[in-house]
C-alpha cells in the first residue's frame, strides 16, 4: 500500500488560514493599513509609467493588495 505525503495538507492549511485568522487579519488591516510585506509589494508595483494588464490577487489574505491598488486608481 502506498501512502501519500500530502494527506495532511488540508489540515495544515486549516490551522494556518481559517475564519478567525481572516477576521483578525481584516481587523488589523482596517486599524493599521497594510503590513510590511504588503507595503513592499505595493512599492514594487508603483512605477512612474502606467501598468497595463491584469493583477490576480489569489490567496493574498483579506485583499489588502487589491484595496490599496484600487485607492491608487
Amino acid at each position: 500500500m502506498m501512502t501519500c505525503c500530502c494527506a495532511n495538507i488540508g489540515d495544515g492549511a486549516e490551522r494556518q488560514f481559517n475564519a478567525k485568522r481572516a477576521a483578525d487579519d481584516l481587523q488589523q488591516y482596517r486599524a493599521d493599513g497594510p503590513g510590511s510585506t504588503t507595503r513592499l509589494l505595493l512599492a514594487g508595483l508603483a512605477k512612474p509609467e502606467p501598468v497595463q494588464g491584469l493583477l490576480l490577487d489569489i490567496g493574498c489574505g483579506v485583499g489588502a493588495v487589491t484595496f490599496e491598488l484600487l485607492k491608487q486608481g
